[in-house]
């Protein structure tokens, strides 16, 4: 007997790790001159990990498996988890949780969230019902899709719907749908309850009666009906829960007469929906299946079989099998459509994918692609759409479908000249077809093979799983193939690899891996962001939840370039909401900035070898999670930098302007020009420099010269804002570096107030004298001075017209403790609450407090 396959695919995988690097060195040598295989800025981090304890409500028992795994474009996880070493054993080991992923650029604790857990008392819409056993969709049915996506299905807005079995259903039922909102479970229905039509009541539901919640959290499901009016003529039907109102019945089988079927529900992000219905009245003119879109006012018809195909042909074509139908938050419809001829007999090629807009039958029907037309290079022609949902079935596809109106799909291919029939990945839209990968194609250390459906993002950017053959050998039982299932993402230009089995990720080797790529156009694996949630199963058997963050890197070599190209980004992906940007190719580099307001998550610049500037141009970049100046990074300009800035590196405004900024710690430098203005609208931090004689700094926020004791040195004028809080911390009596001084190069103006501290123990005693502030000229006054608690000090502030200073004696014996002095003690009091509080307006006015 020969060794195993096993055996033989663990010594040839150690193997191939020494050759990978530089075979991938060899392929992009290969191939610079049409595609390009990146290897990105990307983090993969374990999130979750067996073992775990497990958090949130209960701390209850450790993390074992992992199922039904979804991101959205909050970058919000939500999954399944079986657990063990709990306190009610096989009672209370299943949950839903759910945790957000971080900024690369700022790391953060993740926190895992315990939505709801067997066997505890839920309080759902004001009713208490005790949670039964939670299926989880584990990598053996995994592969049914729509289950794992249905069952926990999240919306853009953090909303998660929920089918659950409970223990305390009613007579007829024992299943609910949820949705959670604002760290509640509220009610969707419950099996057993009237419809509010009151014609039937809920069947049974399971997870494949949950259509998802859209951002505005209207939850869509499907029931079948117990007790209707006409049987099986409208037992079933399509509802709407409408947050703060009462659910609403969309349709119904046997709506006016004529459904006598309703199928294929899809509901985009604004919880507008179409559906499949075939309709009775006109099934003696050929039509069956036809497209509606559905609302609370009816149904409008959208495209229907034996409608005419939009298509180059000589001959008419019809429509005879209409199928898989997408809608994206646009409202444009994408399906497949298979036609005939006017005879109704079948044609060669007859089978494409086509969009149309959400107005009425047949409206604007658009071919985006069909058999028999020619690849992208000429050197095939479609053959057949696949589904590789089973294993080698030739039909219906699974074509994702985003926002722009593209279309991925697989499909089979037929060689031109010659050659073996092949497969491939392809995008395609309106206006072009995109190759993004074919079967025997060189990747890594192998060749692709045996693709699954590929999934879809708004960036145009495509993920897939695929087998990476490696070598064919002969074993006990013939000739087989080793390979490594591998994950992929793709533009169709760049190429980069998730994950990989054999792949060593903290520590540990991947045994298989498992990523949910419903394309049905609910949240899968895989966000805009191009960030992917994948479960995964290690050689020690132990398994976890691991993310994928490929961060927004700039792409290229070129000394200078523009926000605004998207070829210059990873993947061609514009810079959004969800990005963390990162601009560090390690070689000088000038970028000029957006050209509008941009909204990221988060932004670095610099930290590798090279300058890079960043020119603002009075524009507006706003970072969520925050901005990262890293040394040999510059941003200059005007305008407005928003968000949490951390400066390493440097920020220069420009002569004769203006930049704002909002909370900063800056160990760099911020460069004022001439005749310009800093404004530090929120908190200012560090040990950096200001500088720029003829230019000036405007603090609305509290200040903290350091990593205190420190030095705050600006160059220029100074403006302190009435909402401006000075702390400065005593450690010492050396300036700088025992306490904490500010140095300003031209005018002070003073406003709001200054807070003075001890640190470190430091003990003031009699003589002491603190140059605080020294400036060329100082304006104006604190609106108050708040001192430290010293017994049997007094604390006195002294300004002059350059100069602030802080001067420690002994409290003054004669304050008459004993009452026989000239002055009461209550008198005394009072005097020196009047110096603290009503002072002279003065550049040399003397602040005096004892305690």
């Amino acid at each position: 007997m020969g060794i195993s396959p096993v055996i033989n695919k663990i010594s040839l995988r150690h193997k191939n790790k020494m050759l990978r690097q530089l075979s991938n060195l060899c392929i992009c040598l290969l191939c610079c001159f049409s595609t390009q295989y990146v290897v990105a800025k990307t983090t993969t981090t374990p999130y979750v990990n067996s073992g775990d304890n497990v958090s949130g409500n209960s701390n209850n028992g450790r993390f074992g498996s992992f199922g039904s795994l979804t991101i959205n474009n909050r970058n919000q996880v939500a999954f399944k988890a079986r657990l063990f070493d709990t306190t009610g054993g096989e009672d209370d080991d299943s949950g839903i949780y759910d945790f957000l992923v971080t900024s690369i650029n700022f790391p953060t604790v993740t926190t895992i969230n315990e939505i709801v857990r067997e066997n505890r008392s839920e309080s759902i819409s004001g009713t208490i019902y005790q949670i039964d056993d939670l299926m989880l969709f584990n990598n053996s049915s995994f592969i049914s899709k729509n289950a794992a996506a249905n069952v926990v299905s999240t919306g853009d807005s953090g909303h998660l719907a929920l089918y659950l079995t409970v223990k305390d259903g009613n007579d007829t039922g024992d299943s609910i749908l949820v949705v959670q909102s604002q760290g509640g479970l509220n009610l969707v229905a419950k099996a057993g309850d009237e419809v509010r039509s009151g014609n039937g009541t809920y069947k049974e539901f399971g997870g494949l009666n949950l259509y998802g919640v859209s951002s505005n959290n209207r939850v869509t499901f499907v029931s079948a009906l117990n007790d209707t009016e006409n049987g099986e003529d409208d037992n079933a039907a399509f509802f709407q829960k409408v947050p703060g109102s009462s659910t609403v019945e969309l349709v119904r089988k046997g709506d006016s007469n004529q459904l006598v079927f309703i199928a294929a529900l899809r509901v985009n992000d604004s919880g507008s929906l179409i559906f499949s219905g075939y309709d009775s009245l006109v099934a003696s003119t050929s039509k069956q299946t036809i497209f509606y879109s559905a609302g609370g006012s009816g149904n409008v018809a959208i495209i229907a079989e034996d409608d005419l195909v939009p298509t180059d042909d000589e001959d008419n074509r019809y429509f005879s099998r209409l199928s898989e139908t997408r809608i994206n938050n646009d409202g444009a419809i994408g399906f497949m459509g298979r036609f005939i001829d006017e005879g109704g007999m079948s044609v060669p090629n007859n089978t494409g994918l086509y969009i149309t807009a959400n107005g009425g039958t047949n409206v604007g029907v658009t071919e985006i692609v069909r058999e028999g037309q020619l690849t992208p290079d000429g050197s095939a022609n479609f053959r057949f759409f696949i589904n590789s949902n089973p294993i080698s079935a030739v039909g219906e596809p699974r074509p994702a479908f985003n926002d722009n109106a593209e279309f991925a799909f697989l499909v089979g291919l037929s060689p031109v000249i010659v050659g073996q029939p092949g497969e491939g990945i392809f995008r395609a839209s309106e206006s072009e077809v995109v190759e993004i990968a074919r079967k025997d194609d060189a990747y890594e250390d192998g060749t692709l093979q045996n693709f699954s459906h590929p999934a879809l993002n708004n960036q145009g950017v495509v993920a897939f799983v695929a087998d990476l053959a490696l070598e064919t050998v002969m074993g006990g039982e013939g000739e087989y193939t080793i390979s490594d299932k591998i994950l992929i993402v793709s533009n169709g230009q760049q190429y980069t690899t998730v994950v990989r089995e054999g792949d060593i990720i903290a520590g540990k080797e991947v045994k298989f891996f498992s990523f949910n790529d419903d394309t049905s156009g609910r949240t899968n694996g895989f966000n805009d962001a191009s960030i992917i949630a994948y479960s995964v199963t290690y050689t020690d058997n132990s398994t976890g939840i691991n993310i994928w963050n490929p961060g927004l890197d700039w792409q290229y070599s070129s000394p200078e370039g523009d926000w605004d190209d998207s070829s210059n980004w990873f993947m061609g992906m514009q810079p959004d909401e969800l990005s963390d940007v990162l601009i560090n190719p390690g070689i000088d580099l000038d970028v000029q900035g957006p050209s509008e307001e941009s909204a990221i998550k988060s932004l670095t610049i610099g930290g590798e070898t090279g300058v890079v500037r960043l020119f603002l141009n009075d524009g507006y970049i706003s970072a969520s999670d925050g901005i990262s100046v890293e040394t040999a990074g510059w941003f200059i300009g005007s305008g407005t930098l928003e968000g949490a800035l951390s400066v390493q590196g440097t920020i220069e405004v420009v002569a004769n302007s203006n930049l704002t900024l909002g909370n900063v710690e800056n160990n760099g430098i911020l460069s004022v020009g001439n005749g310009s203005r800093l404004i530090l609208a929120g908190n200012y931090s560090g040990a950096g420099i200001i500088e720029g004689a003829n230019g000036i700094t405007e603090f609305n926020g509290d200040i903290s010269p350091g990593n205190s004791p420190a030095l705050l040195d600006i160059e220029g004028d100074a403006v302190i804002g009435g909402n401006s809080i000075i702390t400065l911390e005593l450690s010492g009596e050396n300036r700088a570096d025992e306490f904490d001084a500010i140095d300003i190069g031209g005018v002070l103006t003073l406003d709001g107030v200054l807070e003075i501290t001890l640190a470190d123990g430091h003990v003031l005693t009699p003589g002491q004298s603190y140059l605080l502030i020294q400036a060329s000229e100082i304006k104006g006054n604190f609106d108050s001075i708040q001192f430290p608690d010293v017994e049997g000090m007094a604390l006195d502030i002294k300004t002059s017209k350059t100069a602030l200073t802080l001067d420690v004696s002994a409290e003054d014996a004669s304050s008459d403790k004993s009452g026989s002095g000239n002055v009461s003690w209550l008198f005394m009091l009072g005097f020196f609450i009047v110096l603290t509080l009503i002072r002279p307006r003065s550049n040399t006015a003397t602040f005096s407090v004892s305690n």
